[in-house]
C-alpha cells in the first residue's frame, strides 16, 4: 500500500503543474471562441491532455517508436485540422482567417472552426509542454506555449480576463519553480 501511494504520488508531482498549465491555457482558447460550452470542452481537453501526457510518457523509453508514433498522430491532427477547415468554409463561405481574427459576435460561430482548431491546438500544446517541462527542462520553451493565447487576444483587439491572465502566470511561475 505504501508503495503504491509513493508511485501515486511521484505521478502526481512529476505531472500535476505540466497538465494544469496546459489546460488553463487551452481552456483560454475555449473561451474565447466557445464560451457558452466552457466546462465540457474544458473536460474533453483535460481527458485528451490527460492521454497525450500518458502516452508520451509511455512512448519516451522507445525512441525510434516514439518518433513514428508522435508523426503520426501529428499527421491525423493537421488532416482532421484540415478537413474541419474545409468542411467550415464550405458550410460558412466564411474564412478560417477571418473567424480566427474577428469577434464572434460579427462573424457568428462556426463550429467546425472551432473544433478544427481545439483538436490541433490541443495536441500543439500538449506536446510543447510535454517536452519542455518533461524531455528537456527549458523555461523559454515553456513560456512559448503561454504567450500563443497573448498573441490571440492580441490579434483580436481583445482583452483577457485578468482572473484567467493572473492563473496562467501564476501555474507558469509555480512550474518554473517547482
Amino acid at each position: 500500500m505504501e508503495k503504491a501511494r509513493k508511485l501515486v504520488m511521484e505521478i502526481v508531482s512529476r505531472y500535476a503543474l505540466p497538465i494544469i498549465y496546459t489546460i488553463v491555457i487551452v481552456r483560454l482558447i475555449i473561451v474565447t471562441y466557445m464560451p457558452e460550452e466552457e466546462t465540457k470542452y474544458t473536460l474533453i481537453c483535460l481527458t485528451a491532455i490527460c492521454l497525450l501526457f500518458a502516452l508520451f510518457e509511455w512512448l519516451k523509453k522507445r525512441k525510434i517508436f516514439r518518433g513514428v508514433v508522435y508523426m503520426a498522430l501529428f499527421v491525423l491532427a493537421v488532416f482532421i485540422f484540415t478537413r474541419l477547415l474545409s468542411s467550415g468554409y464550405q458550410s460558412s463561405r466564411t474564412s478560417y482567417e477571418d473567424w480566427f481574427y474577428v469577434d464572434t459576435q460579427t462573424i457568428g460561430q462556426i463550429d467546425d472552426y472551432f473544433h478544427g482548431t481545439l483538436i490541433f491546438l490541443t495536441f500543439f500544446l500538449t506536446s510543447i509542454v510535454y517536452y519542455f517541462t518533461i524531455i528537456r527542462y527549458r523555461a523559454s520553451g515553456t513560456l512559448l506555449a503561454m504567450l500563443y493565447p497573448l498573441f490571440m487576444y492580441a490579434k483580436r483587439a481583445d482583452v483577457i480576463p485578468p482572473f484567467d491572465l493572473t492563473v496562467m502566470i501564476t501555474v507558469f511561475m509555480a512550474l518554473m519553480v517547482h
